[in-house]
């Protein structure tokens, strides 16, 4: 995902459930309830797709370890429930290399797109905008249901990557999406596209760019 952006994260251990995701953004309807408690022990199946404890430089390791049964359930919902392949390494909390802030972190997760999700003929924004608009959604249903990781002050929001192979170039796209956007959204005061184009939005090059849905 954010190969480019640095990790962080540090110590501590509690075994917590996560809670029901929230309802409301325009078209959700009512989301799926998820439960990381009942994977809390199938580490040898999910730590492949968790962001190495080591990796981390400042806080990082404590909410990691805090919260590890969130991130072996997100990763079961994603790879098992919803069949789709997740990124190895890549779940767990990270800050944005460029704002430097690194008390402000974001639970994220990488999402490797089939080549089916891919046009070969259009151009990066296009494939983006479409993977976006497939996939965001329930990106957040999934992440936005660990509210006690969420109700932590450091942990600012979440972070989506999605990975797509065009022509044989990797490309991708992070959405950093704020916990007070996310609010709104979930409340029906912003939709999709609002969501996106209040976020901040990263491209294959690490640069900062405008998309809209």
């Amino acid at each position: 995902m954010i190969r480019y952006l640095l990790l962080i994260i540090a110590c501590g251990s509690i075994f917590l459930t996560c809670a029901s995701a929230q309802q409301g953004g325009e078209s959700n309807g009512s989301v799926d309830k998820y439960d990381v408690s009942r994977y809390a022990n199938e580490d040898s199946v999910y730590s492949l797709y968790l962001v190495p404890i080591d990796s981390y430089t400042t806080n990082g390791a404590l909410y990691h370890k805090k919260y590890l049964p969130y991130l072996y359930g997100i990763a079961k919902i994603f790879r098992d429930e919803k069949k789709v392949f997740v990124g190895e390494k890549s779940i767990g909390f990270y800050y944005d290399k460029k704002e430097n802030r690194k008390d402000k972190l974001f639970l994220g997760v990488d999402l490797i797109m089939p080549d089916s999700a891919v046009t070969l003929d259009a151009d990066y924004e296009k494939n983006a905008r479409t993977i976006i608009s497939k996939n965001l959604r329930e990106m957040m249903n999934v992440l936005s249901s660990c509210t006690e990781v969420l109700k932590e002050n450091e942990v600012k929001g979440v972070v989506v990557g999605l990975i797509w192979n065009r022509g044989g170039r990797k490309e991708l796209v992070n959405i950093w999406i704020s916990k007070s956007d996310m609010d709104l959204y979930y409340g029906n005061g912003l939709t999709l596209n609002e969501l996106v184009i209040r976020s901040t939005v990263t491209n294959t090059d690490g640069h900062i760019i405008r998309m809209t849905m």
